[in-house]
């Protein structure tokens, strides 16, 4: 009995969450301004939030004094609750894409495809878990299983490679000139709005985000260092600044 409670607790588990609609709702993103860089900014860095939940889930080890099939079955309900949160973060930047401002459109489009395929990758990883499970039964090669697995984490980190560059492109919605001037000077964000940006990705990623990015960065962290640093550079004015 001891065994079949967590594959019976995954299976009920999945069963509540593999409804792709439920991902709006739970996720709860605000009314979306789709010309204004401060609010993709926003959503933007809740964006990045989701995708730190989501990746926190799927690498966080299983306990070790689990037995195997345990591990497994846990490892599979992190997964799924992973890809729920990959939802979300695509959720937050969807209604962005058919922005008429075209880095904006840009950031959009990149990290959302980002989070859309790091679901898609989910629903593989989970299906190379169902084929270990089933090894039990002796069907197929436990190595061959296990191989593809850990070819599919190498596939996730050229996935999230992209995303510094969707990002990145977002930096260019909010650099303006100053009037009566063709200098790219300034922000189209006061300070208020700058600092409610700069909040949420300290929040979310602690203080080392102010550091900027450092050699050896996961993609995630890069990419909210590189905007936290851009937005955080007084060299740019904010809007409202005399």
């Amino acid at each position: 009995m001891g065994r079949r409670f967590p594959l019976f607790l995954f299976l009920a588990s999945i069963f509540f969450l593999s409804a792709r609609n439920l991902g709006a709702g739970l996720c709860g993103p605000p009314a979306p301004k789709v010309k204004s860089p401060y609010h993709y900014l926003l959503a933007l860095a809740d964006s990045l939030a989701w995708a730190k939940s989501a990746r926190d889930r799927a690498s966080r080890a299983p306990s070790s004094e689990e037995a195997p099939i345990s591990q497994l079955t846990d490892m599979m309900l992190a997964l799924k609750l992973a890809q729920r949160d990959y939802e979300c973060a695509a959720v937050h930047v969807a209604p962005y894409k058919g922005s008429s401002n075209k880095a904006i459109r840009l950031s959009a489009q990149t990290t959302f495809h980002v989070f859309t395929l790091l679901v898609e990758h989910g629903d593989q990883v989970l299906q190379q878990y169902k084929k270990v499970l089933d090894v039990r039964d002796g069907s197929g090669s436990l190595g061959d299983y296990l191989e593809e697995i850990a070819e599919l984490g190498a596939r996730a980190d050229d996935i999230w490679k992209t995303l510094p560059l969707g990002v990145i492109a977002a930096t260019y919605a909010i650099v303006e000139a100053e009037p009566g001037s063709d200098k790219l000077s300034r922000l189209s964000l006061t300070r208020a709005e700058r600092t409610d940006i700069l909040k949420k990705l300290k929040d979310t990623f602690g203080s080392t985000v102010q550091k900027g990015m450092q050699v050896g960065q996961l993609a995630l962290e890069a990419s909210a260092a590189a905007l936290y640093s851009f937005l955080s550079d007084s060299k740019w004015k904010s809007r409202d600044t005399q």
